[in-house]
């Protein structure tokens, strides 16, 4: 199952519910009430959590538009059991074990004035007790939930805790995936070369117009290279968000300029975009020369054709960093840089550290970070709110053996205090073209854009192809 973060729907006879244990009681009282709570539900499903729960429904027989669950599906830290019937959809990746046991009720809706009522009994002391440590005698609760309907723009299922956006909904399937017809002369090289054969990923996202446009990172192959491939920054086009035409060459790219000794022969890579109040475009990208990382600016005022204006660093004397993330603030349906105490502040690198600008273009280190030790990646969004910094980071998950996306809520006084965060991540590989591909198991997110009542969040899958999820604004 993936991202089942929707409350119960009744599809003609049959329906599908699902709900999320976060406690290490569990007991039916609080298994009723997790089924219930659509904050509880829509953290499905964290990977740290000590058990899960998921209910199959099928309509019992004299009760039309009643439903009796007799199925449920635990995922403890050895492994994933059934008690009841034995669930067809069970979890990727995780080892699964069957456990019968006795038939049991865990369940009933009953459609009244547009709203379901749940009732639960589990009869005897037995059920399930080899897998959670439910009640050892029959318990009964009755709760009334509103009717449920699919997600979609106009929802408001709250957020996970109040503060940080979601939940977002993933696509099933890529939105862009590389592709072998794209043709470019390269003016380094001399010679036309499939700049997005290899690789499609990590772009940066800008609306303009009604329009969502994705600049992304595309790799070549070339053995001949020490690195082995070339990154160049493609330009997609969608009316909807999801399905984009692509622009047929790279519309930033190493040349042979100035610049050329930072972007080649790796070229340049993962980006985030911000507008300027000028109306102007923002480019931070990460140069790689074969030898280090540099990050760099570049300006357009129609995302097609950019200006390089060298290292961000390089007025400071420094040069270095990568993944620059701008602290910026919602205009109506725009997402424009935003001045704190009278600066324009950036996130960068691993750590998160700080450098302030006076013109988007020539930055300086402050010589502080959000997390000093490293580990958390600037990511999608810094966006200014009056409670403080929306920060989403990515980084390494240690049990899930994978690159996550997280969000936290940082000072808007110092810039770097963390006042609140997400214990578990919100994104992370699941499907399998976010677990296989040139990187595994990593998913990375440096756009985040507010579209048609929607937030659309669009991330690397295994460094290989490019995906979305969404949630309502």
């Amino acid at each position: 199952m993936h991202f089942m973060n929707k409350l119960p729907t009744i599809v003609g006879a049959a329906a599908l519910f699902t709900a999320v244990g976060v406690r290490a009681d569990i007991t039916l009282e609080s298994l009723l009430d997790e089924m219930i709570d659509p904050g509880t539900v829509a953290r499905w499903p964290q990977p740290e959590f000590t058990c899960r729960q998921a209910i199959a429904a099928t309509a019992p027989p004299g009760k039309p538009g009643a439903i009796e669950c007799q199925t449920m599906r635990v995922r403890t830290k050895s492994g994933v059991f059934f008690v009841g019937e034995q669930d067809m959809d069970p979890f990727d990746g995780y080892p699964r074990a069957v456990q019968p046991g006795p038939a049991f009720t865990l369940g009933v809706f009953a459609p009244q004035e547009g709203k379901f009522t749940l009732r639960a009994e589990v009869a005897g002391a037995k059920v399930a007790m080899a897998v959670l440590p439910l009640a050892a005698a029959a318990a009964e609760k009755t709760k009334t939930i509103p009717a449920a309907r699919e997600p979609s723009a106009d929802d408001t299922l709250p957020n996970r805790h109040g503060w940080d956006l979601g939940p977002f909904i993933k696509t099933k399937l890529p939105v862009l995936s590389p592709t072998a017809d794209s043709r470019f002369q390269s003016p380094i090289l001399g010679k036309e070369v499939r700049w997005e054969e290899q690789n499609v990923y990590n772009p940066a996202a800008v609306v303009r117009d009604g329009m969502v446009y994705l600049l992304y990172r595309a790799d070549d192959k070339n053995p001949g290279l020490k690195w082995g491939r070339t990154c160049r920054i493609g330009l997609a086009a969608s009316e909807d968000g999801v399905h984009f035409t692509r622009h047929p060459t790279p519309v930033l790219y190493p040349d042979n300029d100035e610049w050329k000794q930072y972007e080649w022969e790796g070229g340049c890579e993962d980006l985030h975009i911000v507008e300027g109040e000028d109306g102007a475009y923002y480019m931070n990208y990460t140069t790689w020369s074969g030898h280090g990382d540099t990050l760099s600016i570049a300006t357009s005022r129609d995302l097609y054709h950019w200006t390089k204006h060298g290292p961000a660093f390089r007025k400071a004397g420094k040069i270095g960093g990568r993944s620059g993330v701008v602290v910026s603030q919602l205009q109506g349906d725009r997402l424009v840089a935003a001045k704190v105490q009278g600066k324009y502040w950036m996130y960068y690198t691993h750590p998160c550290a700080l450098a302030w600008s006076d013109n988007l273009i020539d930055w300086t280190p402050a010589d502080k970070a959000v997390w000093p030790g490293g580990g958390r990646e600037a990511g999608a969004i810094a966006l200014l709110r009056d409670e403080g910094i929306l920060l989403m980071t990515q980084g390494g998950h240690h049990s899930l053996g994978a690159w996550v996306v997280r969000q936290a809520l940082v000072s808007r006084n110092d810039l770097k205090t963390v006042l609140k965060e997400q214990k578990d991540p919100f994104l992370w590989p699941e499907y399998e073209w976010e677990k296989k591909g040139f990187t595994g198991a990593t998913t990375v997110a440096n756009a985040l854009v507010p579209f048609k009542g929607q937030w659309l969040l669009y991330y690397g899958g295994a460094d290989h192809v490019i995906g979305l999820a969404t949630c309502a604004k």
